[in-house]
């Protein structure tokens, strides 16, 4: 019967920072939870038709018949932040899925093995970091075109190299660890190594910036639509909104932009606190 190979050692939390924890932990949770619920409600039941104008109900302001007003082109801007929420979120959690599995894995991978490919995947994520995220998404995105899918892969490739790095240096510093060695020395394949011990035991950090880059992304996907090279108008998205209804401000129609503008606002908010809440729990004994 094969010996398997030595059990990682687990990562232990700060009773002291427990409390605190919880409060971060649940505010983002809630905030979460409510914008999911908005989704929710508007893609089985929406009070309106988030892409149906109404002439005769152009820019009126919050009320009984629309909570949240309507815009420029009489649409209902509660039905628009519903539709909008499930569309960032998506954005939000498809950048993040792909920048956390390549960066995770390709980090992993420089930082267990070093030599030739440690050195190439550094040059390459020094290239990338050399521009900002969201500028460099600019421009990827100016290049590939104005499509959700195209937003996705503009970001994604901004923010993986964050997780090249931080899965690198962890892996350069677990590497030599007992469990590791002890792991080697009974014949483990590098691959059974890295995934089955070395990553449980250097993923937090990557975990806390997966956190961060959900709120990111809908930053970047909401900046680029209101600069008109991200999602197009008349799609319901946060950002879109946001860029239609910036105009009317200085006339006295506040909520077309406002609304929009404040669900950015609490799903950053959330993904902030939740990687917080992780930080916290995640963090060792000193």
């Amino acid at each position: 019967m094969a010996v398997q190979g030595a059990r990682p050692l687990p990562i232990v939390g700060v009773p002291s920072r427990r409390r605190r924890l919880g409060v971060s932990a649940l505010v983002g949770l809630g905030i979460l939870a409510v914008l999911i619920v908005l989704w929710a409600w508007g893609a089985l039941a929406p009070p309106r038709d988030p892409l149906a104008t109404d002439p005769a109900s152009q820019l009126l302001p919050p009320g009984p018949g629309h909570l949240m007003g309507t815009d420029t082109y009489g649409r209902d801007v509660l039905s628009r932040v519903m539709a909008g929420a499930g569309l960032d979120l998506a954005i939000a959690a498809s950048v993040t899925g792909v920048s956390f599995v390549v960066g995770v894995l390709v980090g992993a991978l420089a930082g267990y093995h070093g030599g030739w490919i440690d050195d190439v995947v550094l040059r390459v994520v020094d290239v990338i970091l050399s521009f900002p995220a969201f500028v460099l998404a600019l421009a990827i995105t100016a290049v590939l075109g104005n499509s959700v899918r195209n937003v996705v892969i503009a970001i994604a490739v901004a923010y993986t190299p964050y997780f090249v790095r931080l899965t690198r240096g962890e892996i350069l510093s677990a590497r030599r660890a007992d469990y590791a060695d002890n792991a080697r020395a009974i014949g483990n394949p590098s691959w059974r190594i890295v995934l089955l011990h070395l990553l449980p035991n250097c993923i937090v950090p990557a975990l806390v910036q997966a956190s961060l880059t959900m709120g990111w992304s809908i930053l970047d996907a909401s900046g680029l639509s209101f600069l008109g090279l991200g999602i197009k108008p008349p799609t319901p998205e946060w950002g879109v909104e946001v860029g239609e209804g910036a105009s009317n401000i200085v006339s006295g129609e506040w909520w077309t932009s406002v609304f929009p503008g404040l669900a950015i606002t609490l799903a950053v908010l959330s993904f902030n606190l939740l990687g917080e809440a992780i930080q916290a729990r995640f963090r060792p004994r000193r």
